[in-house]
């Protein structure tokens, strides 16, 4: 019975968690959207206007906990407007970003990061990065939605206070970056290659429920 219990805990978590990751992209993608249509200018026009489209940009994000910021870039990786700040160091680029050089080279979006130092808030945060257009269609830069792993961490710590029986969460990418855990108490900033968690995730499994031995702290899990 403690087994059966058990699977279903992690059946009814697993659900949850995913319905929480799935809506809150679409509220990253809706605002990515809203973004865009504020810096619908040319990058002369919102450099001059940064102040008052940097207040449009903050109020795009009220009452949004999960998110930390929005930012437009421009084709060569140089910032035109932030929600943080009315302007930016005209100096401060994210051209070197890994997921700025995979949109400009034609991935597909959103582009979701592992966890990264803000350049201009300094704070630990991971990105949902989507392409700007020019008028024909092509590379003009990127839209930055910075999300907090902390949003994610207090959901987990919640949802483990309803249900003592959930012991752990992690969220990872596919590519085994680890975003955040619940409980924190690890260095590692990778699911290890050996996850049979990772694995499946890999094979495209969308849910399931599997018996292992956490790759952070050696114990049993459902």
């Amino acid at each position: 019975k403690a087994v059966a219990d058990g699977r279903a805990s992690a059946q009814r978590a697993n659900f949850v968690v995913g319905r929480h990751a799935e809506r809150t992209l679409a509220v990253a993608e809706d605002i990515a959207n809203r973004a865009r249509a504020v810096a619908a200018a040319p990058d002369d026009e919102l450099r001059r206007r940064a102040p008052e489209l940097h207040t449009r940009l903050g109020d795009l994000l009220l009452g949004l906990d999960a998110i930390g910021s929005v930012s437009i870039w421009d084709r060569d990786g140089l910032n035109l407007l932030h929600s943080r700040v009315e302007q930016v160091d005209p100096s401060l680029s994210i051209a070197d970003r890994d997921y700025f050089k995979r949109l400009r080279g034609g991935a597909a979006e959103p582009v979701i990061t592992g966890l990264l130092t803000g350049k201009v808030s300094g704070e630990q945060l991971f990105n949902v990065v989507y392409r700007r257009k020019g008028p024909g269609g092509e590379f003009d830069g990127v839209v930055v939605i910075a999300l907090s792993p902390r949003h994610f961490h207090e959901f987990y710590r919640d949802l483990a206070k309803d249900d003592p029986a959930l012991a752990t969460f992690s969220l990872f990418l596919a590519d085994g970056a680890l975003i955040t855990r619940w409980p924190v108490g690890t260095a590692q900033n990778r699911v290890p290659p050996s996850s049979p968690v990772l694995r499946a995730a890999q094979e495209g499994r969308k849910a399931g429920v599997l018996a292992m031995e956490s790759s952070f702290d050696r114990g049993r899990h459902l």
